[in-house]
């Protein structure tokens, strides 16, 4: 605490820094995972010291755009950024900004153009929530239903998103915050010029459980692929030896697709999405939640973090757990769909199991990462650049 102090008293008075971000990752109605970054990236550059101005965006509203991302041909053009940036400059020059924080990858083209205008004084951050090609190249090996055609036009598109990522990592953007160790060494790999990582933190806020031994659960976007096929692959194995009959509770939409796992899948029972209090009151009798992560994906699974706040029991992957550090407690991992599968049957036949875990989440959640010492780590790693 005091080296951090002392670091935030050395920089620059309240050292100006523009936080740009898609207006819908701001908006405090929304519990996605990608609103849940968005606040953790601000609460971490304003426990830094700095003095942040945010200026929201829309999405393309340009009809030739529209149809490129429409027939998924479009790279890293989701925003008018030619038309965008000339308000961006203008408030780097009134407000005396020294510091452009970009809220995601996708807003990265931004930086050649801020470099362009500023050059070194100006220093470009990108806070990502994980590359767009990260997500991608899964797609295009898992999807079975597309044709050679579009398979090719994928296969294309990756390219030139691996290119597009390097050329502005290399070039134009001075740190890459990333949300996992993973995504790291990848951003290395594409030519970042520095790299830090940000661990998730947590911040509890413990259930009063009531478990049920025949109640197991799941939170999230159904029709993500990392969330749609490790489910397919979890309760593959686990209705091979559900011989207790328990439940998955499946919450999150969209709600075709939540029906469509509960038609083809007699251990799931969907309960659609819930209001908070409702779902506080559901996870509460669960024996515990699983997080059927297999790859890794782009950026982390923030949903294992309310879980974790939660003091749930949770039964999950590594790669799943990518994004995640703690000093004491463990967490049921798993190797595969089949592994975990018999992790959650042995945990629901044990009432002392599910207690024991539910404490090492706790534990968990009390020796995560401090936010204080991550904002040291992103002072020190600014004043040297």
């Amino acid at each position: 605490m005091e080296i951090w102090q002392a670091i935030v008293r050395d920089y620059p008075e309240m050292a100006k820094m523009l936080f740009i971000s898609d207006e819908k990752h701001m908006q405090s109605t929304l519990k996605g995972g990608v609103q849940v970054c968005t606040q953790e990236y601000l609460s971490l550059i304003r426990s830094a010291g700095f003095d942040v101005s945010v200026h929201p965006i829309a999405h393309t509203k340009k009809l030739f755009n529209r149809i490129k991302i429409k027939l998924s041909i479009d790279t890293y053009q989701r925003y008018d950024f030619n038309d965008l940036v000339g308000a961006i400059e203008e408030k780097i020059i009134q407000e005396k900004i020294q510091f452009v924080a970009l809220n995601q990858v996708g807003l990265a083209p931004f930086a050649r153009r801020i470099k362009q205008k500023f050059g070194q004084k100006v220093t470009v951050l990108v806070l990502s929530h994980g590359n767009e090609s990260g997500d991608f190249l899964h797609e295009i090996l898992r999807d079975e239903h597309k044709n050679v055609i579009l398979k090719i036009r994928d296969i294309f598109k990756l390219g030139l998103l691996v290119f597009k990522e390097s050329m502005l990592f290399s070039k134009y953007i001075d740190l890459v915050v990333s949300m996992s160790e993973t995504e790291i060494q990848i951003n290395n790999w594409l030519g970042a010029k520095n790299g830090l990582f940000v661990p998730r933190t947590f911040s509890p806020s413990f259930l009063t459980l009531q478990p049920q031994k025949d109640r197991v659960g799941f939170i999230g976007t159904l029709d993500h692929l990392p969330n749609a096929l490790g489910l397919e692959q979890f309760l593959k194995e686990f209705e091979k030896i559900n011989s207790n009959k328990v439940q998955l509770r499946l919450i999150g939409g969209p709600e075709s697709v939540g029906q469509a796992m509960e038609r083809k899948f007699k251990c799931v029972s969907y309960l659609g999405r819930l209001s908070e209090d409702a779902l506080k009151a559901e996870v509460a009798s669960w024996a515990c939640s699983v997080n059927p992560i297999f790859w890794y994906s782009r950026g982390a699974s923030t949903k294992l973090a309310q879980i974790i706040n939660w003091g749930l029991p949770v039964v999950t992957t590594t790669p799943g757990n990518r994004g995640y550090v703690w000093q004491e407690g463990g967490l049921l991992t798993a190797a595969n769909a089949h592994e975990m599968a018999k992790m959650v049957f042995d945990l629901t036949a044990s009432d002392e199991m599910i207690a024991h875990q539910a404490e090492q989440s706790r534990k968990v959640a009390n020796n995560g990462p401090r936010i204080e010492k991550l904002a040291c780590k992103l002072n020190e790693i600014l004043g040297r650049i």
